[in-house]
C-alpha cells in the first residue's frame, strides 16, 4: 500500500507550522513537488481529496507543482484521461419505479 497520501498529509501539517522561515517553507514545498514527480497518480489522488476551497497551504503546494512544466503536462494528461473515462454521474435504480434509473452527480469525479 502506498504511503504517499500519509507523507503528503504530514508535509501539509508541517506547512501550517512553518510560517516565519521562508527557506524551510520553500524546501518543504519542493519536497512535495519531488514526491509528486516520482509518484504522480497516488499524489494526485491524495491532493484531490483535500476539501474545497483549498486552504492557503494546499494552494501553495499546487503552485509549486505547477512550476514544473513537464509535471504539469503529466497532470493535465492524467486528469483529462480520468474525465474521458468516468461519467460525471452514477446511475442507481429508482426505488419508486423499478423500470427507470436515477442519475446522481458524483461528489468527487476526479479522485
Amino acid at each position: 500500500m502506498s504511503r504517499v497520501p500519509q507523507i503528503l498529509r504530514s508535509l501539509h501539517e508541517k506547512l501550517t507550522l512553518i510560517l516565519d522561515h521562508q527557506q524551510t517553507r520553500t524546501g518543504t514545498l519542493r519536497a512535495v513537488r519531488t514526491l509528486v514527480a516520482h509518484h504522480l497518480i497516488p499524489s494526485l489522488s491524495a491532493l484531490l481529496t483535500y476539501p474545497t476551497p483549498f486552504d492557503e497551504h494546499v494552494v501553495e503546494m499546487w503552485k509549486m507543482i505547477a512550476q514544473d512544466g513537464q509535471l504539469t503536462t503529466s497532470i493535465f494528461d492524467h486528469i483529462l484521461e480520468l474525465l474521458a473515462r468516468s461519467l460525471p454521474y452514477e446511475e442507481k435504480d429508482d426505488p419508486r419505479e423499478k423500470t427507470s434509473t436515477l442519475k446522481t452527480a458524483m461528489l468527487v469525479p476526479l479522485a
